[in-house]
């Protein structure tokens, strides 16, 4: 999601989970509010392969970002891992 511009991602969200039954989804947290090793991966991805990522969410925006239309039924787990490279977070919204 860190590659959607944030004004467009809850509308992306909210179009593929139309289209789909089951929808999985996983993020990064902004390596800014992670450990260093998190911004030493961060700064790997965007000066040496040139990634453009930047549009980072914490975890009670991505978490907003996945509130769909309340009239669509949607069974909806969220949560959060930490690795090496910074914490993950990840949903899966299905009908239910």
């Amino acid at each position: 999601m860190h590659h959607i511009e944030k004004k467009y991602q809850k509308t992306v969200l909210s179009n593929l989970k139309k289209i789909s039954k089951q929808l999985i989804i996983i993020d990064v947290d902004d390596p800014r509010n992670s450990s260093v090793k998190s911004r030493l991966w961060n700064n790997y991805y965007v000066y040496l392969l040139g990634d453009q990522g930047n549009s980072f969410l914490t975890f009670s925006e991505f978490e907003k970002a996945l509130d769909f239309e309340k009239s669509v039924s949607i069974r909806l787990k969220t949560g959060a891992i930490d690795t090496i490279k910074g914490k993950y977070f990840y949903a899966s919204a299905s009908d239910q």
